[in-house]
């Protein structure tokens, strides 16, 4: 939740910067999601670094182990499935996604197809993420 809080206060603010300074708010939101997703590949890199989105316990080759005490996994002696590299590459593919429609589709547009594509994204990253069900088996 607090990603999508900080989507939320990033448009009202692209809303009224948009509307004091005069331009297009819709395509103030469209730049708004290209840095957006950028953003979050970076922010994905630290929580790669930190242990600090996980996925579930894993066998395979590329799992990771964050043997550092201070790392926020909860064990530093087995390997878990790397959700944050997972959520890193998707930013990447979505970005790519983004950059090829930016000058193809109607203000405004681009910045729902990042928000609906980052949603779904997390619903099929969190199925490899190690967090709790909440809700009607949605973690």
């Amino acid at each position: 939740m607090a990603f999508y809080g900080a989507i939320f206060a990033v448009v009202i603010v692209l809303l009224v910067a948009g509307w004091l300074l005069k331009i297009s708010t819709l395509k103030f939101l469209d730049v708004g999601a290209l840095f957006a997703v950028v953003g979050q590949f970076f922010g994905r890199i630290g929580n790669f670094i930190n242990g600090d989105v996980i996925g579930y316990l894993t066998n395979l080759p590329w799992g990771i182990v964050y043997a550092h005490p201070n790392s926020f996994a909860p064990r530093h002696d087995i390997a878990y499935q790397p959700a944050a590299a997972y959520e890193a590459l998707i930013n990447v593919l979505l970005f790519g996604l983004l950059w090829m429609l930016r000058n193809k589709l109607k203000p405004g547009i681009l910045f729902f197809v990042y928000i609906l594509s980052y949603s779904l994204s997390q619903i099929v990253v969190f199925m490899w993420r190690g967090n709790e069900v909440v809700l009607f088996g949605l973690k």
